[in-house]
């Protein structure tokens, strides 16, 4: 009798030094493979899988994938691109913490939740395609990402503090409240502002967009 059953495969980083591909500049793992008569099926990326693989330029990961650990990226300094699974529902924290050749990235749809600090001190990181499926960026996601011009999807309903800050551009049309959580003071998000007696109500909690679009009213 044939089992047709996959058994489930979290990579972890002994697995990946045990076969050698710590030096990889280019590693592409598979959705599923034969092994000894057993099938196999990639399903998630262990905590620190490839922190610090300062080779590693581009990682191709499959649609099998469920999760992607804490930290799982961070300090690969040489990353510069990376496909991202399907069918995750969250970018967990710090997974790619300080990945400074990393310029361009999309978060597929279904992903929900951006942790804190995931993608802090990526800065080089230019561009940022976000899902319309997000709803909550945590604290810190994007700090110090000093390059990064984004577009925040209208469904985000939750932004945690200084989860953009030092970011160059933000543009953003949804239901977030409480400036500044775009910076680490008001006057990073708000840089043609000069002072608080030109703007009273500068720190009141209250709609972004709406207050930007009153400047120009």
């Amino acid at each position: 009798m044939i089992n047709d059953e996959f058994i489930p495969v979290t990579f972890s980083r002994e697995i990946l030094q045990e076969m050698g591909l710590q030096d990889e500049r280019i590693i592409k793992i598979p959705s599923n493979w034969d092994y000894e008569g057993k099938k196999f099926k990639s399903v998630k990326i262990d905590d620190k899988t490839f922190y610090n693989f300062n080779n590693l330029e581009k990682v191709i990961l499959p649609d099998s994938m469920e999760d992607i650990g804490i930290s799982a990226f961070a300090f690969c300094s040489s990353l510069e691109e990376i496909k991202l699974p399907q069918n995750i529902k969250r970018i967990r924290q710090y997974t790619f913490d300080s990945c400074t050749s990393l310029e361009k990235i999309i978060i597929p749809e279904g992903v929900e939740v951006i942790e804190k600090n995931a993608f802090w001190q990526c800065k080089n990181l230019k561009k940022v395609i976000l899902p319309k499926t997000l709803e909550i960026i945590q604290d810190n996601a994007f700090l110090s990402c000093n390059n990064l011009e984004i577009i925040i999807p209208e469904n985000v309903k939750k932004i945690g503090y200084k989860a953009f800050g030092y970011v160059q551009s933000i543009y953003y049309n949804g239901v977030a409240k409480g400036a500044p959580w775009g910076a680490y003071n008001y006057y990073d998000y708000y840089p043609y502002i000069e002072n608080e007696e030109e703007n009273p109500n500068a720190h009141e909690d209250q709609d972004i967009f709406s207050f930007f679009k009153s400047l120009f009213d």
